[in-house]
């Protein structure tokens, strides 16, 4: 990949489809508890509440604060340690927490709220990464589509994220039917979350080959970092892309 010639669309469409892959693990992983809802109820929380509602919601609760606190903080984190190691950081956060939370399902033998709880870190961790991955995105979109391409190039983003959602929804009722009847019937809940957690190592692999590209276009001060500022996609005066 650093052989392409930072300067020619194959090389930004190359990188754009890395950085929409950043989020589509994330994204598959978030719904995973609404796909999974009555199994997580009745082989996890059940076991310690008769509120098995409240405790399930908690789940999307936390995420969404903790998503929320760190979203409004992450900006001044990738100013402060730039887009790759804010990225680097995001992504393993995604990693961890829904490797956490599948690490809890799996505790089958262990207690129901002890098997809660650390599901619930899981959500906690996943959520520092979940809503701040997607502002490095849009710093490296912003950075390589600085003209006439930038919508579109958001507008691809934002689609292969939905992707990620959709084929979570279509997915994984069947996958954890699969490994009911034919791995484990204790264990479907786990192996299916795990494959969720998988599939956000995939965002890891993109994030290195992403960084890779863009440290090689700075690097050459050529693309997005060509020194007259004429870099990435943009118009000419006649409106006509460079």
């Amino acid at each position: 990949m650093a052989k392409l010639d930072p300067s020619t669309p194959k090389f930004r469409y190359t990188l754009l489809v890395l950085n929409c892959l950043l989020t589509f693990g994330s994204y598959y992983c978030f719904d995973m508890p609404a796909n999974l809802e009555q199994h997580i109820k009745d082989q996890v929380i059940s076991g310690f509440t008769d509120d098995v509602n409240t405790y399930y919601n908690y789940f999307y609760l936390v995420y969404s604060w903790c998503n929320m606190i760190m979203s409004l903080c992450a900006g001044v984190m990738v100013d402060r340690l730039g887009n790759e190691k804010s990225m680097y950081l995001f992504v393993t956060f995604c990693i961890v927490g829904s490797a956490v939370y599948a690490l809890g399902a799996a505790l089958v033998d262990s207690d129901p709220m002890l098997r809660y709880i650390i599901m619930f870190a899981g959500r906690f961790i996943f959520g520092l990464g979940g809503g701040p991955i997607t502002i490095v995105q849009n710093a490296f979109t912003a950075i390589h589509f600085n003209g006439h391409e930038l919508a579109m190039a958001f507008g691809c983003t934002l689609t292969v994220s939905r992707v990620g959602s959709v084929v979570n929804f279509n997915v994984t009722p069947s996958l954890y039917d699969l490994f009911y009847d034919n791995v484990s019937e204790d264990y479907a809940l786990a192996i299916t979350l795990a494959v969720g957690s998988f599939l956000t190592c995939f965002s890891l692999i993109a994030a290195y080959y992403l960084a890779r590209m863009d440290n090689y276009a700075q690097q050459t001060s050529q693309g997005a970092y060509r020194p007259d500022g004429s870099g990435g996609s943009f118009k000419t005066k006649k409106g006509a892309l460079k």
